[in-house]
């Protein structure tokens, strides 16, 4: 048939026979022809004309449709091979009694921001992924008849019923451009939409190009959601950055195929082989790679030697350590790292942290950059030179040294993207003219190591509990003439098993920063520095009919970059930006054996952003699948009680764990939203301190105080204590920030109005959250003073806030007094020499014997002639609980896994 400039031709898979019968697929129809219209080059609706012989079929399809349906559709799809009863689903995104699912992320305008010479929008694709597993959407892509710069594509998909998340990847050709994950559905259904800047592939959207959509899903008796998914791309004008005049897959190239093109580590070999142009004057690869099965929860991972410890009693674990790098190769020679994020899917840890609002990155998987450059001059004399990417975890001898381990478990789904940018008289081509093609100049130390593990046992013999640690740190530079790249990495993970396996916390930190620096009289240097924090504690037990699982998590991914040339598939933009988002709350999950699964949370959400010149912010706090606040003013809340969740896609709970078949922003939310949120609407409780009536709500009050909780659980509803409550023995500052924690907002008010010193702040705030049991906010209060006291040790508001500390908390509470302990160890030549030291030392009890005692630790003494105890600890940095033998030198100040300075709480 004749096409226009601009059409989308659904293609089927070439399958075998048996499998093209099983498969859900959607059979040749062009959808742009059949949805009648498209933008044409000056923004006018145009209609694409159709061949005659396929306006008989659409002739035909569309009698048909009349005769069954009573109307005729937007678009037409045959479904092949569905059983009967299968809860095959197709809906449009204007699907009405769905609920919204999001992404936290800046928004990005679908329309355009230049002139009217190309205002083009085209439906890349209307799919229904029922059956896809080996069968991907293709459809052959044209480019609009229009001089465009700026390509965004929109993606909206609808699910009802119950259904694993799905990872999804796109294709242009050969080149990912797009990884993304799916929502778990639930049984009312739901739709999400994202937004994707997609300039960055401009080279090859001005061809005409394959596309493939890889979603895989299943449909059967239980897994009954499928993934209606459209995708639109607009083209405009007006963006005006310069981006990659050529892009190389380093892919496994199966596109011929209509398949997907991802390589799987450890067992596929990764090396693609190209001739680079002589006249390219940059060159950046970006890395799309994310781990699956045995790897999802690589965060997670224990030693190899470890992944039996616990096989009697929650089976067996995954190995090669919590560490992955993931190396780029060219010509053999090692050309830079990355160090992956800790994606966690909407299924991931507890389903319920991530309804409605997802994981970070959950939607739009980030893809890092190393930058080539340096390499130039030695892969531009015309010959083939290879690229190849690997990922490795760790191996740990009986010795407690660490080496690359050169595999990971099953397995690691990357790809990568080459962006090459050309200039006829660039120094890179005179660099290769006058013979400079040598080898760039690389200086890749081995990484720094330093491991720990401990292996307790109980009474019987019997495996209790492992403590572990992985602390790496890396340097890397490659030089040329022309190109610096150099990489500063830091990572460390402490992980606890205890209860014989039942209950794992991770408090992992990845930290590092890259710098490509173009050499010269006068050097130009842009760098990107990002830190991901996380902490994952998660409890999992059988009970009489079923599993559970109890978790808490908080997380976060921050970065700054001072842009660079092209439009960074990390950062999304050209320029400079700057992102903090952090996702913390709590989530239970319950399995009932030949019953429904269900799951409940309570997750906080905060997202600042800066880019193209613009900033946003957003926080968003959920509890049960319910956004109770948002200050996007375009977001839905409600204030009705949330509900208990749904089913989840993931019914094992080894599989939802992963286990087989976290620079803080120091922004305070205004006063106005506070005053908003606490002025009385939907009010039914009030909490009076000694100047101020503050209007709460019992059901968030309670989800996050035990102690309230019981108050208001045994007072009868009409009663005046159901409905008043005073605390006027207390600051009102302090009662008022830990009121305002109650809703997602920051506690610490007192910075902005400071009436108390900070330290003296956050021992109250801690004392008060001790006296209402709200765990969370003596982390936070704790984790303040940590820093408080380190920063200001020898400053009299230490002295005044140790007395305190001491004061306000039984001596059963570790938490403040071991970190004043640690703190006058540390410090304690200098602080002997400080007035008032000494009278706070006589007038604190227990205080001088606490330093007496961990004094110890410094004596030279025999290990058999230290006191061996048995000790139960309980660690509020990640909630840990365990008991452990252990001697007083080694452990008497700091949770196996949470010890930053020696100073974590137990």
């Amino acid at each position: 048939s004749n096409r226009s400039s601009v059409s989308i031709h659904s293609q089927q898979p070439l399958k075998p026979q048996e499998t093209y019968k099983t498969a859900n697929t959607v059979l040749s129809v062009d959808h742009c022809d059949l949805k009648s219209s498209v933008n044409d080059s000056n923004g006018k609706l145009r209609r694409v004309n159709p061949s005659f012989g396929l306006l008989a079929i659409m002739a035909l399809i569309a009698i048909c449709g009349l005769l069954l349906l009573g109307h005729l559709p937007s678009a037409f799809s045959l479904q092949s091979g569905l059983k009967s009863g299968a809860g095959f689903l197709s809906q449009t995104p204007s699907s009405t009694g769905l609920q919204d699912f999001f992404q936290l992320y800046q928004p990005i305008s679908f329309a355009s921001s230049g002139d009217d010479n190309c205002n083009v929008e085209i439906l890349l694709m209307d799919h229904v992924f029922g059956v896809s597993y080996g069968a991907p959407f293709v459809g052959d892509y044209e480019p609009p008849n229009c001089d465009f710069d700026t390509v965004r594509i929109n993606l909206t998909v609808t699910s009802r019923g119950k259904q694993y998340d799905r990872l999804a990847l796109m294709y242009l050709g050969d080149n990912e451009v797009f990884r993304t994950s799916t929502a778990e559905p639930t049984t009312n259904g739901i739709v999400w939409t994202y937004i994707k800047e997609m300039s960055q592939y401009n080279s090859l959207w001005k061809s005409p190009q394959k596309l493939i959509f890889d979603l895989g899903n299943i449909i059967n008796d239980v897994y009954t959601g499928s993934f209606n998914a459209t995708l639109t791309a607009h083209f405009s004008t007006g963006q005006n950055v310069k981006t990659a005049d050529m892009i190389l897959p380093i892919s496994a190239k199966k596109s011929a195929s209509n398949s997907s093109s991802a390589f799987q580590l450890p067992t596929d070999n990764t090396t693609v082989m190209y001739k680079i142009p002589a006249a390219a004057s940059r060159a950046v690869v970006s890395i799309s790679a994310c781990g699956q099965s045995e790897e999802e929860f690589w965060w997670s991972n224990v030693f190899s030697e470890d992944t039996q410890d616990f096989g009697s009693t929650v089976g067996g674990l995954y190995g090669y350590t919590p560490f992955r790098e993931v190396q780029l190769y060219i010509d053999g020679i090692l050309a830079g790292l990355v160090w992956p994020f800790p994606v966690i899917f909407t299924g991931g840890v507890a389903p319920g942290f991530w309804r409605p609002v997802v994981g970070t990155d959950a939607f739009d998987l980030r893809q890092p950059e190393i930058d080539i450059s340096p390499f130039l001059p030695m892969i531009q004399d015309g010959k083939q030179h290879s690229f190849e990417i690997r990922v490795t975890g760790l191996d740990v001898s009986s010795d407690g040294s660490a080496t690359f381990a050169h595999t990971v478990g099953s397995y690691w789904v990357v790809t990568g993207n080459i962006f090459i940018y050309i200039d006829n008289d660039s120094s890179a081509a005179k660099a290769t003219i006058t013979r400079d093609n040598n080898a760039p100049t690389v200086n890749a130390p081995l990484p720094v190591f330093s491991v720990t593990r401990n292996l307790v046992h109980n009474e019987t013999g019997g495996n209790d509990s492992l403590s572990y640690s992985v602390v790496v740190k890396r340097v890397f530079r490659a030089t040329s003439s022309l190109y610096s790249w150099s990489q500063t990495l830091s990572f460390s993970n402490h992980g606890v098993l205890n209860q014989q396996g039942y209950s794992q916390v991770n408090r992992q930190l990845t930290t590092g920063n890259n710098t490509i620096t173009k050499l010269g009289d006068t050097p130009i240097s842009h760098s990107l520095e990002f830190q991901y924090p996380l902490v994952v504690n998660a409890t999992y037990g059988i009970t009489s009919n079923g599993m559970t699982i109890d978790s808490w998590m908080k997380r976060g991914l921050d970065f700054e970059a001072t842009g660079g040339l092209g439009i960074s598939t990390y950062t999304l933009t050209s320029g400079p930006s700057y992102l903090h988002t952090t996702q913390s709350g709590t989530a239970k999950y319950k399995s009932i054996t030949g019953g429904k699964s269900s799951s409940w949370g309570d997750t906080s959400n905060i997202f600042a952003s800066q880019m193209n010149g613009r900033s946003y912010h957003r926080s968003v706090h959920a509890v049960n699948g319910t956004v109770v606040h948002d200050t996007d003013h375009k977001g839905k809340t409600s204030p009705s009680s949330p509900q208990e969740l749904g089913d989840t896609g993931r019914d094992s709970v080894r599989a939802i764990l992963g286990k087989g078949p976290g620079a803080l922003i120091n922004h305070v939310e205004g006063t106005d939203r506070f005053v908003y949120r606490l002025g009385g609407m939907f009010s039914d409780l009030t909490i009076y301190t000694t100047d101020q009536a503050l209007n709460v709500h019992r059901l968030v009050v309670c989800s996050r105080s035990e102690a309230f909780c019981r108050f208001l659980s045994n007072v009868p509803n009409e009663s005046k204590q159901a409905h008043e409550f005073e605390i006027k023995d207390e600051h009102p500052r302090v009662v008022e920030g830990m009121i305002r924690s109650f809703y997602g907002l920051h506690y610490d008010i007192n910075r902005s109005d400071p009436q108390m010193c900070p330290m003296l702040f956050n021992v109250k705030v801690y004392s008060l959250a001790d006296k209402f049991e709200v765990e969370y906010l003596k982390i936070q209060a704790k984790l303040a003073f940590v820093t408080l006291a380190q920063e200001n040790w020898n400053s009299d508001e230490f002295l005044t806030a140790a007395f305190e500390a001491y004061k306000t908390t039984p001596k059963s509470d570790r938490g403040l007094r071991d970190v004043v302990v640690a703190v006058c160890q540390k410090y304690r030549k200098d602080l002997r020499e400080k007035k008032g030291f000494e009278k706070l030392l006589e007038e604190t009890p227990g205080l001088a014997t606490d330093v007496v005692l961990l004094s110890h630790r410094w004596l030279p003494q025999p290990a058999s002639a230290r006191v061996r105890i048995v000790q139960s600890f309980s660690c509020l940095s990640c909630f840990a609980r365990w008991q452990i033998e252990v001697g007083l030198a080694e452990y008497f100040t700091s949770c196996p896994f949470c010890r930053d300075d020696k100073v974590g709480a137990f």
